[in-house]
């Protein structure tokens, strides 16, 4: 078992490769809130919360030569569109397109936990905006591991 030093990283960088492979053309992927305008339509991707689990008996598996800990991670996607059309194209993009990889991301190590919040419409950010907005939770985990010394 290998030791995941950058789990953030690590699922922040395979969900967006994950997502570019499938958007609609001229749509741009945001690993992270983007600090100047970003361009439209896009998805960003922020790390909004996380908790993490130990397994075993402390953090020792029952292999007795191997400690692991789980970290969950809360991604929320924003999705930003000239129209509400557009808009919907990338919300059921990402909640159909992320749980048909489910497969693909456990096999880089990202376990797919489920949506919390189900991208879901949002008001415009000021009055009159003509911007198009949703926004979901979905839940991540990263076993890392190393052995015990």
């Amino acid at each position: 078992m290998t030791y995941v030093e950058e789990p953030i990283t690590l699922v922040r960088d395979e969900i967006k490769e994950l997502l570019e492979a499938v958007v609609p053309s001229g749509t741009t992927i945001y690993g992270d809130r983007e600090t100047t305008s970003p361009v439209v339509p896009c998805i960003i991707m922020q790390v909004i919360a996380g908790t993490s689990e130990e397994f075993g008996q402390g953090e020792v598996l029952n292999d007795l030569v191997t400690k692991a800990h789980r970290l969950y991670f809360l991604v929320q996607f924003d999705c930003y569109a000239d129209s509400s059309a557009e808009k919907d194209v990338l919300s059921n993009l990402l909640a159909t397109e992320i749980w048909r990889s489910r497969h693909a991301l456990k096999a880089e190590g990202i376990a797919y936990e489920g949506w919390m919040r189900v991208p879901s419409d949002l008001p415009a950010d000021q009055v009159g905006s003509r911007l198009f907005r949703s926004s979901g939770d979905c839940r991540f985990s990263v076993k890392i591991t190393a052995a015990i010394s």
